[in-house]
């Protein structure tokens, strides 16, 4: 599978779309066995190449490893990124909401914070705002609940818990409440960490009326 390309970087549309994709993936390649099936090493290998694929902007190849690793088990987080392929790449938030509600109506599932700002952003896409505020609202309450749960009480899980505010903001940007991003933000300041500040572009500047 483009075994040529491999160890070089894309150009062009192939390299920014991989690029973006990157930077909008799931933070675990995985998941913890807690929220979804254990990770056998044949799914572990596929994941592994899906995100290597995905880091050289090979798209379509990162889309078909991921779809074969899900013969092994029910992966949040390769729900989570082949929703976002749908919804960045082939434009298709319909498509990329069905993924993602593999997650959401798992019970296996407690909280799911970039699942829901993931399916807010879709919902927003298909003019369906008000179901998008109430769905980023989920996910502002599913991330809290999360923070303060004993499984993140190790510093390493909160920060890795916290890396989840990025798309919270993210969606709450393309919403256009611009006042609720800079309360989360002051709200989650001591666990806000780089990944986040990219969604507060313009915040600095902006002007809250009484």
């Amino acid at each position: 599978m483009h075994a040529s390309g491999k160890g070089r970087r894309p150009r062009g549309a192939a390299g920014r779309a991989g690029r973006r994709l990157r930077e909008d993936a799931a933070p675990v390649w995985g998941t913890d066995p807690d929220f979804g099936d254990p990770v056998s090493e044949e799914a572990a290998r596929l994941i592994e190449r899906a995100h290597e694929a995905l880091f050289e902007g090979r798209v379509a190849e990162a889309e078909y490893l991921m779809r074969r690793a899900l013969a092994f088990g029910h992966f949040t987080a390769v729900y989570n990124n082949l929703a976002l392929l749908q919804l960045e790449h082939h434009h298709r938030p319909d498509e990329a909401l069905k993924l993602l509600r593999k997650n959401l109506d798992s019970p296996r599932v407690p909280w799911q914070p970039f699942t829901r700002a993931v399916a807010a952003r879709c919902l927003l896409r298909m003019d369906r705002r008000e179901e998008a505020r109430e769905v980023l609202q989920q996910a502002i309450r599913d991330f809290e609940a999360g923070l303060n749960a004993d499984i993140n009480r190790e510093p390493r899980a909160r920060r890795a818990w916290s890396e989840y505010i990025s798309k919270i903001l993210e969606a709450a940007g393309e919403l256009g409440d611009h006042r609720l991003v800079w309360n989360l933000y002051r709200r989650w300041r001591e666990d806000v960490g780089p990944t986040s500040h990219h969604a507060l572009g313009g915040l600095s500047d902006f002007q809250f009326g009484g």
